[in-house]
């Protein structure tokens, strides 16, 4: 088992400034700008190509497809929204493709706790559970209604801030 290194400082940083920027827009306003995302997949690109050159370009790449192509079904679905498709790719051009995935992996468990909290918050847990039976049993899920929102991306950017602190201390694959 290898360990994965940490983030360097330059990537560590603009990720930072991603994640604090997409939590607060997605919590306010339930949006994650275009510009913020565009914004973070470029200075990926940028710091990919002066550490590693040709190298770093493809690992760009590999962490950018790799973090669209994880919520992409779950977009297509209708169970995730766009800007969470493209802030997760964010997260993969800055951190690289086991990143987006080790990133995805703690935002969701986090996510999920949130949702639950939400929904016991708002007095829905029991009708989400019983939907959740009817998802699970082959229902459709325009026949079942809709949930209480959750601002999906701020709990992939608290996903992304875990990884990076794990990876910071050795505690990850």
């Amino acid at each position: 088992m290898t360990v994965a290194a940490p983030l360097p400082p330059e990537r560590a940083a603009a990720l930072a400034c991603l994640c604090l920027l997409a939590g607060y827009f997605d919590v306010r306003f339930r949006i994650v700008p275009n510009a913020l995302v565009a914004g973070g997949a470029a200075a990926g690109l940028a710091l990919w190509a002066a550490e590693s050159g040709a190298a770093g370009l493809g690992a760009w790449g590999c962490g950018l497809l790799a973090g669209l192509g994880l919520l992409l079904p779950l977009f297509a679905a209708g169970h995730a929204g766009g800007g969470d498709c493209k802030f997760l790719a964010a997260v993969g051009a800055l951190g690289g493709a086991a990143f987006a995935l080790q990133a995805l992996a703690i935002g969701a468990a986090l996510g999920a706790a949130g949702g639950v909290a939400a929904l016991a918050r708002a007095g829905r847990l029991r009708g989400a559970a019983a939907r959740t039976a009817g998802l699970l049993a082959g229902l459709s899920a325009a026949s079942l209604g809709a949930e209480v929102s959750v601002p999906y991306a701020a709990w992939l950017a608290a996903g992304a801030a875990v990884t990076a602190f794990l990876r910071l201390w050795g505690w990850w694959w």
